[in-house]
């Protein structure tokens, strides 16, 4: 009798029932009697061993296979769901445009601000000029003649040496050959300062500052006093860079320009506007140096315009630039015209017909104000 290799209480179907006493029932096997010394004991006893062998094959546990997974009930729990989620998108309520319009934008790039080109304070006045001047009438030719005839100029002329080749009264020399009877005080500060006493009248005021004297302070006073009271001034100076944050500051406010850049070198300035001070009764489209060098060290400054200036900027370094890098400005109501470099580094005639054209302008000014 042979017992199963299984524990009892086994949950096994295959496996034979167990009594109340946990033992199996007995399987009688009936075994074959076997003579000793005969040659088919071995064959036997391989068959007996085989049958064994699936017995206890037979009685081993078979796994329980895990149950098919119902696909219709999967298909309809997929449907389900799919229809709870457009439920729930369909009952949301759909974003306003509002709230697209109240998202803050992406920052753009800010544009570098565009120049505005500034009103040329000129155009009223060479309007009105052009018209009376244009086809002048006898009368108005004959009277403005006379009065440039007679004409009370006072000039300042402050030369670095008169008596070199260079040098010499270049703005006495201009007036004198157009005709003009100036009062020229050469580099007398002291006669210069009495000459601009309240009692003394004048139609225009020149003034070349190239050597010694720093024309500040009350001499600055007394040139605007005289502008607001309807007299014309030039004003040529090469230190500007020397002053413009003192005793100049009051002039370059007023002109609507400050100190841009001092020359490291003696420069060609060519003109940046077409205007009657380029053109009449000379024409001067540009400015070049000469080789004999009256004063080589930075012998000029270059001005540009503040915000908001109506200064017009005559001639300057670069055609390109026509609001900076500029040494003749017109300006203060076009009562003042400032020349911001040394004149003896450049051709002697050519400056000549530039002041000559500075007091032709600004006279008819003071002939049109006086009128």
């Amino acid at each position: 009798m042979i017992r199963s290799p299984y524990p009892p209480k086994s949950m096994n179907p295959l496996l034979p029932p167990f009594d109340k006493g946990g033992k199996t029932k007995a399987v009688n096997i009936r075994l074959i009697s076997l003579r000793e010394g005969r040659r088919g004991d071995t064959a036997l006893l391989l068959a007996l061993l085989g049958c064994l062998l699936a017995l206890l094959a037979a009685c081993a546990p078979a796994a329980i296979p895990s149950p098919a997974p119902d696909l219709t009930q999967v298909a309809r729990q997929v449907r389900e769901t799919a229809f709870a989620e457009l439920e729930t998108t369909a009952k949301a309520p759909a974003p306003s445009a509002t709230a697209y319009r109240t998202q803050a934008p992406y920052p753009t790039a800010t544009p570098y601000p565009t120049h505005t080109p500034y009103p040329s304070p000129t155009l009223a006045a060479q309007a009105t000029r052009t018209s009376a001047t244009a086809q002048p009438s006898p009368t108005s030719s004959v009277a403005f003649d006379a009065f440039a005839k007679n004409a009370s100029i006072l000039v300042y002329e402050d030369n670095y040496n008169p008596n070199r080749s260079a040098g010499g009264f270049w703005i006495k020399d201009a007036l004198e050959v157009a005709g003009y009877k100036p009062v020229h005080v050469k580099d007398e500060i002291g006669t210069f300062q009495q000459m601009l006493a309240p009692e003394n009248t004048w139609d225009l005021i020149l003034v070349a500052e190239e050597s010694r004297a720093m024309i500040d302070g009350p001499f600055i006073t007394e040139l605007l006093r005289r502008m607001d009271g309807g007299t014309p001034v030039v004003f040529e100076t090469w230190k500007t860079y020397n002053y413009y944050t003192g005793g100049m500051a009051p002039v370059l406010q007023r002109c609507g320009v400050t100190f841009q850049t001092q020359w490291d070198e003696r420069s060609e300035l060519v003109a940046l506007v077409d205007h009657p001070i380029l053109r009449q009764p000379n024409r001067i489209p540009i400015l070049r140096a000469v080789s004999n060098v009256y004063f080589p060290r930075s012998p000029g400054d270059a001005l540009m315009l503040l915000p908001g200036s109506r200064a017009t900027l005559l001639m300057g370094q670069y055609h390109a630039h026509p609001k900076e890098y500029a040494s003749i400005v017109l300006c203060q109501d076009e009562m003042l015209i400032l020349q911001t470099f040394l004149q003896h580094n450049y051709n002697k005639a050519t400056i000549m017909n530039l002041w000559q054209n500075y007091t032709d302008y600004l006279l008819r000014k003071r002939f049109a104000l006086k009128r």
